[in-house]
């Protein structure tokens, strides 16, 4: 259940900024990237977390992390993903599928 929470507030702030930018004229070309930003964030910085702490557990068994490195383990994997994710969809929107 705390997996559908995490997720559906990344989807709702994708579907707030794309009908935020969807409806301001100057804004409009970037409505798409408005709603892929926020969930591909939390997909990736989850995943690139798991991976992270799975390859360290193999490393080290007891190791204990502060707060704050966990959360910037977090930031750091979400903003790599989310520039990945942009980043193919101006691939996508540049070059249309045939």
């Amino acid at each position: 259940m705390l997996n559908v929470i995490y997720a559906a507030t990344f989807v709702a702030l994708g579907a707030i900024a794309f009908a935020l930018f969807a409806a301001v004229p100057r804004l409009q070309r970037y409505s798409i990237h408005a709603l892929v930003a926020p969930p591909a964030f939390g997909f990736s910085a989850i995943v690139g977390f798991v991976i992270f702490a799975f390859c360290l557990s193999r490393v080290a068994r007891e190791l204990q992390m502060p707060t704050v490195l966990t959360a910037l383990i977090f930031v750091v994997f979400g903003l790599v993903g989310t520039m990945l994710a942009l980043y193919l969809v101006n691939l996508g929107l540049r070059r249309p599928f045939e």
